[in-house]
């Protein structure tokens, strides 16, 4: 094949899951010890989006309870927790919170994780389902960090910083 010059190009349907990939970077190496706290992945979704709708949908409802429970209106009456009466009718330890769906486990095909890894060792493993900014475990600090990325979906770009305001870039 050497001796001509004949490009070829192959493109699966679109139902094939892409190969498992490992991407390693280099070595960052700083002046001093540093902390990288945050991260961003850009990337082709596919049917993360479903799972992340999941996500949101549960997170919205933790979030609805938890203003519910800080500003102390938790019964059927409307009532503070512990105080005053209620006439009205009620089930026994009957609330008004919502009831949160179980976690969703992602049964898709797709898979995106990345490993922060600190003065040669490892310091953190993020599983990314979408491209919002993401935290680190904190408390690290190194002079050399690197950055491993297992996955089988198109990435366009990875992001990371020590804060969440340097990562958006200053804004």
């Amino acid at each position: 094949m050497s001796r001509y010059n004949y490009i070829y190009e192959w493109e699966g349907d679109s139902d094939s899951k892409f190969a498992n990939a490992v991407w390693e970077s280099g070595k960052f190496i700083g002046n001093s010890r540093s902390t990288i706290a945050v991260g961003q992945v850009t990337f082709v979704e596919g049917d993360f989006a479903a799972h992340q709708t999941l996500l949101d949908t549960r997170n919205d409802t933790l979030a609805r309870n938890r203003d519910k429970i800080s500003s102390g209106l938790v019964d059927d009456c409307g009532g503070a927790l512990g105080g005053g009466f209620c006439f009205a009718t009620f089930a026994i330890a009957g609330d008004i919170l919502e009831v949160v769906p179980d976690e969703p486990t992602y049964s898709g095909s797709q898979s995106l994780s990345l490993k922060l890894y600190g003065d040669g060792e490892l310091k953190d493993t993020v599983t990314v389902y979408n491209e919002k900014p993401f935290r680190f475990e904190t408390g690290y600090r190194a002079k050399t960090w690197e950055i491993q990325i297992e996955s089988n979906v198109e990435i366009k770009k990875v992001d990371v910083a020590s804060t969440m305001r340097e990562l958006m870039g200053g804004k």
